[in-house]
């Protein structure tokens, strides 16, 4: 295996046959699992085996089900038969009841489904009908992709059965919810009771967390054969015991922040008060809310299974505590306010955090704001005041520069054992960095002085605690000191 790729245990047909195998996925692959990329064939056939492994598991007694690879109809449609030829070397379409074949146009993915090709042989002569059915969230015409799955089943039955009359083919459309634009998912829930024709069912606020969700399971899969962190010959095995476990129980997957790259913020905690119509105009509100008391609820519900699954064996808590709780990134006093209330400073799972990240934004005061905080001076003589996005509902109110900075020095003193930790920076049209709680490198520093690994500082001015600590960190194996100059 290459190191510029890792690899998954996956069910899903290919041509190398339906035996369970390692397949190979390239690391930039990851770059499209964030908002506003498109989705490769590499990741739609990840997701395709999360969904058929999760089936799997749920459904002990299940009509016959075979889910085909994103590159079959690709193939078949470049190449005609002779480049699908091999797919069914050891299977016949006939010995299932549904197939699933997924079909990619340009930048739209949709799914065509054959259903009783297995029936039909089973029955035959009384010739019951193969059903090939499309399910297109842009409701286009796929009468040329039925006619040419049609052709395939004819060419596998004759091959299969030479001497008996073709079975019965009949197509059609399914009626699913038609999306809005070009690019939104749909996250439906059970008690949604919405027209198919309704915008409102193509629920943004779900589907971007949905996605979110998905790209976690995805880099638990990376993050097992990153080169930077495993070794070769661990990038030879099979996935952990933890990624198995994950497969299974894919709700509290998103629990498991280790895989870089996502806040807490991403999970669905946030309290909504404006319209769906209104909140998909607005992707920046989940990062603003508060959480609302019954999410929170269930938050903690969640944290109290893993700690039950954690206490049921020794292997299962070697394998959980290194992931959960690792990697904490917070991008507004909210986050951090509902974290410290969820997690009491005595909570016997703050220990798992390893990394810890706080990116809260300044921008330049104008003369026409009405600032109700500011610090002076800061940096080079400029004024500046805490900035976010408005948050959905007039209970969130802003909170001044002294609260925040309350949360942040609680925030450390809760996790002042990290090995790592980055202050953030995010550099836009106007400045932006967070104000720094007197003495906050101190406090970070003075637990870590032997142990600390990493470090990454953005200030606009000088730190003498900075300076002091230095020499003092000697298996610093990552450091960035950035001094915002005007």
């Amino acid at each position: 295996m290459s190191i510029s790729t890792f690899q998954y245990l996956s069910y899903i047909s290919t041509v190398n046959g339906d035996k369970p195998r390692l397949t190979q996925v390239p690391f930039k692959e990851l770059e499209r699992l964030q908002l506003g990329r498109w989705l490769s064939d590499h990741l739609v056939d990840i997701r395709l085996f999360l969904w058929f492994k999760r089936f799997q598991a749920s459904a002990h007694s299940t009509l016959a089900l075979k889910v085909l690879s994103t590159f079959f109809f690709t193939n078949f449609s470049k190449l005609g038969y002779p480049g699908v030829a091999h797919w069914t070397h050891k299977w016949s379409p006939f010995m299932f009841d549904i197939i699933v074949i997924p079909v990619h146009d340009v930048n739209h993915w949709y799914s065509c489904i054959i259903m009783g090709a297995q029936l039909s042989v089973q029955n035959h002569p009384n010739k019951d009908v193969i059903k090939i059915v499309s399910m297109d969230s842009l409701g286009y015409d796929r009468t040329q992709t039925h006619k040419s799955i049609a052709k395939w089943l004819q060419i596998e039955f004759s091959k299969s059965y030479p001497d008996k009359p073709e079975p019965l083919i009949a197509s059609m459309g399914l009626l699913v919810p038609q999306q809005p634009n070009f690019f939104l998912l749909p996250a439906l829930t059970a008690n949604d009771q919405i027209t198919l024709c309704n915008e409102e069912i193509w629920r943004t606020d779900l589907a971007a967390h949905a996605r979110a969700n998905f790209a976690v399971q995805v880099r638990h899969y990376a993050h097992m054969y990153e080169p930077n962190i495993y070794s070769t010959i661990r990038c030879l095995t099979f996935p952990s015991f933890l990624v198995r476990f994950l497969d299974i129980f894919t709700d509290i997957a998103p629990l498991f922040f280790h895989p870089l790259g996502f806040p807490p913020g991403y999970i669905d905690f946030w309290l909504w008060e404006r319209t769906v119509l209104e909140d998909s105009k607005r992707t920046d509100l989940c990062l603003t809310a508060k959480w609302p008391c019954y999410w929170l609820d269930i938050y903690k519900l969640q944290i109290k299974l893993i700690c039950a699954l954690r206490s049921t064996s020794h292997t299962l808590r070697l394998t959980v505590d290194p992931f959960f709780l690792a990697q904490l990134w917070f991008t507004h006093p909210s986050q951090m306010q509902a974290f410290l209330s969820a997690f009491p400073k005595s909570h016997y799972l703050l220990p798992t955090a390893q990394f810890l990240r706080i990116d809260i934004p300044l921008v330049v005061i104008r003369s026409y704001r009405n600032v109700p905080y500011m610090v002076t001076g800061w940096p080079r003589e400029w004024l500046y005041d805490l900035y976010w996005y408005p948050p959905p509902d007039e209970r969130t109110v802003p909170y001044g520069i002294l609260e925040c900075q309350r949360l942040y020095r609680h925030l450390l003193c809760w996790v002042s054992h990290v090995m790592s930790f980055d202050n953030g920076l995010g550099v836009g049209s106007v400045l932006s960095a967070h104000p720094l709680p007197d003495g906050y490198l101190h406090m970070l520093l003075i637990s870590n002085i032997t142990k600390f690994t990493s470090l990454h500082i953005s200030s606009p001015i000088f730190n003498a605690d900075l300076v002091a600590a230095l020499h003092h960190l000697r298996n610093l194996e990552n450091l960035a000191i950035h001094f915002i100059v005007q």
